[in-house]
């Protein structure tokens, strides 16, 4: 059974998403010291979507 897999309807070039990827481990970061959580996930789907974990 072959999954399809959805193209993505923006491509983002290797700077945007490193700007976006960056300001989501600051986010982890942040949470991280105030003790929220213990340590981030960062999941960067199939289709380019980028996905916060909670641990």
């Amino acid at each position: 059974m072959k999954k399809e897999v959805k193209k993505p309807e923006e491509v983002l070039d290797v700077s945007e998403f490193k700007k976006i990827l960056d300001r989501e481990i600051q986010k982890d970061v942040q949470e991280i010291r105030e003790g929220r959580k213990r340590f981030g996930v960062i999941i960067i789907d199939s289709d380019g979507t980028i996905k916060r974990g909670r641990a």
